[in-house]
């Protein structure tokens, strides 16, 4: 009996042993199936992570090859744009400064510059580091520089202008118009407190050669019109623009031009009533002693042409110094000088508020 309940003990001791060894390895083999699941999620996962920074890569690749060829096409557009502007007759005429300064020219391709120049500003932002890049090129014409300038401040409205005017204004090799014409933008459209460039005599030099220049133009085109004043008015002005722009420094060779008899009349005129008188009146805001002289030189010296005489009165009366007075009342008796020839006189004289000039007019409206 006994021996039959050992060997039932063992039989049941041998089968609990099986049966936890069964249990332990598939529990072992859940476990590794389970790990084996949980690693396979795993690299799923890093696999899908690693297809998504792909894909992102990729996309970012194209999204910037994308950008990069607007980018040029952009470029290339706002290049042939203008290349097509530079190649039009406006910018031989010493004329151009800003873009209002195109609509002095009345010709046929006006419209087309206008068309233009709305191209480039629709373009709008996009298109300004290319206008940069044409601005900052000294190489190019500069008054194509200047109008670009213009526009991109006037127009488009784009801030990233001002660093590049500021390292115009400060390059000294840059033609000292251009400094100066940067100096007025940066005053007037940026509230900026920058003086004007002085100049060396070595570039007063050369702005008297294109000074001259322009009043050769000038008297070219006065002599077509020959003694149609107002017509010539017209068409000299990009050249008389072009000096006003050029302001002071311009001065000492409009004097000498004015003063000298050899030169042709209405080119003299022109000096005496409209550009001088400007540059004095408009640009430098104050009365320069050497013009006050030279016209009152020219004024009195009565073997001079007659026009260019009257230019002088006008000019003097408009520039409003006193010490005009009392050459004006000296002519004022002059039979070629009298009010029937020139009416303005007596009212520009009596526009300097001289009280020595009363009686001198009085007699001169008895005599007539």
């Amino acid at each position: 009996m006994k021996i039959r309940e050992w060997l039932l003990v063992s039989l049941i001791l041998v089968f609990s042993f099986c049966l936890l060894v069964e249990c332990g390895q598939r529990s072992e083999k859940l476990k590794g199936e389970k790990v084996a699941q949980v690693e396979s999620e795993q690299e799923t996962a890093g696999v899908k992570r690693e297809q998504e920074k792909l894909q992102k890569e990729k996309k970012e690749v194209e999204s910037r090859g994308k950008i990069r060829q607007a980018e040029e096409e952009t470029e290339k557009r706002v290049l042939r744009i203008v290349n097509r502007i530079e190649k039009f007759p406006f910018f031989k005429l010493e004329g151009i400064r800003r873009l209002e300064d195109i609509k002095w020219k009345d010709t046929p391709d006006e419209e087309e510059m206008q068309r233009l120049l709305k191209e480039l500003v629709s373009i709008g932002k996009a298109g300004v580091p290319t206008l940069i890049k044409v601005i900052k090129n000294k190489k190019g014409d500069w008054q194509l520089r200047m109008v670009l300038i213009s526009l991109v401040v006037d127009e488009i409205r784009d801030d990233r202008i001002v660093e590049l005017l500021i390292e115009i204004m400060n390059d000294k090799r840059e033609d000292i118009i251009v400094r100066n014409e940067v100096v007025d933008i940066l005053n007037e459209k940026f509230d900026k407190g920058f003086t004007k460039v002085e100049i060396t005599y070595k570039e007063q030099k050369r702005i008297e050669k294109k000074v001259r220049k322009l009043l050769t133009g000038i008297e070219r085109k006065c002599k077509l019109c020959r003694d149609d004043l107002e017509s010539a008015g017209w068409l000299v002005a990009p050249e008389w623009n072009a000096i006003e722009k050029i302001g002071r420094p311009a001065i000492p060779t409009l004097l000498e031009v004015f003063k000298d008899k050899n030169r042709d009349w209405r080119l003299r005129f022109f000096l005496g009533k409209y550009i001088i008188r400007d540059i004095i009146i408009d640009v430098v805001k104050d009365k320069d002693d050497r013009v006050i002289e030279v016209f009152v030189e020219v004024l009195e010296e009565k073997s001079d042409n007659t026009m260019v005489r009257a230019s002088a009165i006008y000019g003097l009366c408009m520039i409003g110094d006193k010490r005009a007075v009392l050459p004006l009342i000296k002519v004022l008796k002059e039979e070629v000088l009298k009010i029937g020839r020139f009416p303005t006189l007596p009212m520009l004289l009596g526009a300097l508020k001289d009280e020595r000039a009363i009686e001198p007019l009085i007699e001169a409206l008895d005599d007539d």
